[in-house]
């Protein structure tokens, strides 16, 4: 994030976006895994084939932690390829004309984004972004029109759609887990490191289910840490509540309350932060 005044001036530019578009629809973090992801060893000077991956050819977990920790332009230069590719694909917008593609992305048709990019305690980088969706409504008419049954509905199922937060839409004959009792996998059930699926594959959807039942218990179950309690004051540790407020409350639909606006999504583990299936696939870790 950089100086106070660097940061004086995002809240400046993000005042005239929001002054200008209206409020944001939606938030979104990318913390992809620099460590386990195949092209940061390739922009880190690693021979490897990308297109023909075979995890015996990637270095040991603390031999990829030294070539991260030896180039980091390399890796600055990995991560804004992976957001670039993300933005122009993804989330569907022309970054160079400022504009959505016709058709959208995964999202919807985007009118705007805005991020920021900040470093974690070891150096990884991550981007918190805002978008606006095109057509954005203002909320006096968004809360208006949730009383519509028909809108609600199919608000609801936009929301379901982008935001996953239950495994068990993924789950089919084959896979299936109970949601409440998920633990840490072992990585070799579904390495991190393994190549992206190929939608032009035969069995990518099989794939994707699977990559999906599995890749959240690696990356998306929430453990407390000391970033959790962080503003809490006082010695008293009993009964401290987390910052980011889990463990969650638990949904089997998703409901809008149509009198006070909330929005409760369907919910099948109390510590599983919410993702976006293709975003996940294609970054490895987001929220």
């Amino acid at each position: 994030m950089g100086s106070n005044q660097s940061r004086s001036n995002y809240r400046i530019e993000l005042h005239s976006q929001i002054f200008f578009s209206g409020l944001p629809n939606i938030f979104i973090t990318i913390n992809s895994c620099d460590l386990h992801y195949p092209l940061a060893m390739k922009f880190a000077g690693v021979d490897l084939n990308i297109d023909d991956l075979l995890l015996n050819q990637m270095p040991k977990s603390h031999e990829r932690a030294a070539i991260v920790a030896r180039h980091p332009v390399a890796i600055a230069r990995f991560f804004n390829r992976l957001i670039s590719t993300v933005l122009s694909t993804l989330v569907g917008y022309n970054i160079n004309r400022h504009e959505s593609h016709p058709d959208g992305g995964v999202l919807g048709k985007i009118d705007a984004y805005y991020g920021t990019v900040e470093e974690s305690g070891r150096g990884a980088l991550h981007l918190h972004m805002l978008l606006w969706l095109a057509d954005n409504k203002h909320p006096h008419e968004l809360r208006a029109s949730i009383t519509n049954e028909i809108f609600r509905e199919n608000l609801i199922r936009y929301l379901e759609d982008i935001i996953k937060e239950d495994l068990r839409c993924f789950e089919n004959e084959n896979i299936a887990l109970d949601p409440t009792t998920i633990e840490k996998q072992n990585h070799t059930l579904l390495s991190i490191c393994s190549p992206i699926l190929c939608p032009n594959d035969v069995n990518f959807d099989r794939q994707k289910r699977a990559t999906i039942c599995i890749s959240p218990s690696q990356n998306q179950i929430h453990h407390h840490t000391s970033t959790c309690y962080k503003y809490h004051k006082g010695s008293n540790t009993d009964n401290m509540s987390c910052l980011l407020r889990y463990p969650k409350e638990l949904y089997d639909i998703t409901t809008i309350n149509t009198e006070t606006g909330e929005i409760l999504m369907r919910c099948a583990h109390p510590m599983m932060n919410n993702f976006n299936e293709w975003f996940l696939l294609a970054c490895r870790s987001v929220s």
